[in-house]
């Protein structure tokens, strides 16, 4: 099945740099280089803490390594530009149907494809789930500005990450406030 959607809602934000930021969250990486400062603290002078030498500099070990790896690989956000407000994940829903041996683009992707296109968030919150299965609905949320971004994928092969199967829904302003409840039961 072969499509022109993104393939999921980080390509989605990328692919449009005029109204989404990939930031580092720098209150994130002030408290990380604080741990990072103390644990070298407490490896070069470990008798400022009442325990066994070897123990703080294990615990300070561990601390720094944690530090690192937060600076190096995490403390990223996406934003929106327009708000400023941080884009967080807030469901996956995998749905009980269709389920793993199911043909990509049946009937049940159907189904549920057109509730999606319908933007029928009650109809897809109460539909069944079943972790597993290959359909998916992310939903993102942006507090700040108020925006849902939404969006369906499917794992096409066992094992294979899941690719956008839909166009993303935007939900903001009215639409917000008016879905807020359909979209926060989804789960």
């Amino acid at each position: 099945m072969t499509n022109h959607f993104p393939e999921d809602l980080f390509s989605y934000y990328k692919s449009k740099p005029d109204m989404f930021a990939f930031c580092i969250n720098r209150r994130m990486h002030i408290i990380c280089y604080a741990i990072a400062a103390v644990a070298m603290l407490l490896m070069l002078f470990p008798g400022l803490v009442p325990l066994k030498g070897i123990v703080v500099r294990l615990i300070a070990f561990a601390g720094l390594l944690y530090a690192g790896l937060t600076i190096s690989l995490g403390g990223r956000e996406w934003r929106s530009i327009a708000s400023g407000g941080r884009i967080t994940a807030i469901a996956v829903k995998h749905f009980a149907r269709p389920m793993n041996h199911a043909v990509p683009g049946g009937s049940e992707d159907r189904r549920i494809l057109s509730m999606f296109a319908g933007r029928n968030w009650a109809a897809l919150a109460s539909e069944p789930s079943e972790r597993g299965n290959p359909l998916h609905l992310h939903v993102h949320e942006d507090v700040v500005g108020r925006t849902f971004y939404l969006q369906l994928c499917r794992r096409m092969e066992a094992g294979l990450l899941p690719t956008g199967v839909s166009e993303v829904a935007s939900i903001s302003a009215q639409e917000y406030t008016l879905h807020y409840d359909d979209i926060k039961a989804i789960k």
